[in-house]
């Protein structure tokens, strides 16, 4: 099953939920605010998509970090970071059987899931 963490306000999640849905494309929705994940998800998130790929420095949650916690997640260890500001992960996040993906384009997800 295909899981797609976010949050369910985020405009870019709800275009990544439907374009999967009109194409029949199964998933489970966790909302970042809600169920939050672990130190150890995130640390193999980070792993296999780097800090570039998986933290959204245009956020708004971004804005919000003193200069401390930037710095943190820039050159220290971002894992307390982001437990504390889930809403700094780019949105969404696509995990399921050898998939680990951040963001929403049509043309990412259209390679990501050709149709047959």
């Amino acid at each position: 099953m295909l899981l797609v963490y976010g949050i369910s306000n985020c405009d870019t999640v709800a275009a990544a939920r439907q374009w999967l849905q009109e194409r029949g494309i199964a998933h489970e929705f966790h909302d970042l605010r809600k169920e939050h994940v672990d130190a150890h998800t995130i640390e193999r998130w980070l792993e296999e998509l780097g800090r570039e790929r998986l933290i959204n420095k245009s956020s708004a949650t971004w804005r919000t970090l003193d200069r401390t916690q930037r710095e943190q997640v820039d050159q220290g260890n971002p894992v307390p970071v982001i437990l504390a500001n889930p809403t700094l992960i780019r949105r969404p996040v696509l995990v399921g059987d050898d998939l680990l993906h951040s963001g929403f384009s049509k043309a990412d997800y259209e390679n990501l899931f050709p149709r047959t």
